[in-house]
């Protein structure tokens, strides 16, 4: 797979030189993406758990304001 270019690695390179006096080559500071990654997931709220959400805040707004109603 090929490295992710970024910004911060010339930073973290710098940094350990100035810091401690350490030279780091471009493939110690480079992300590399893993051969096993099946990609970018994307976690989606199946629609019973937006019911049970809604309900679960419509239940606890509703008594809410019933009790401020009442103080």
């Amino acid at each position: 797979m090929a490295n992710i270019d970024i910004e911060c690695a010339s930073g973290l390179a710098t940094a350990c030189q100035n810091a401690i006096n350490v030279t780091l080559s471009a493939p110690q500071t480079a992300l590399t993406v893993p051969p096993t990654l099946d990609g970018p997931f994307d976690a989606v709220l199946p629609t019973g758990g937006v019911v049970v959400a809604v309900a679960s805040a419509v239940v606890l707004g509703v008594s809410a304001l019933f009790i401020l109603s009442n103080l």
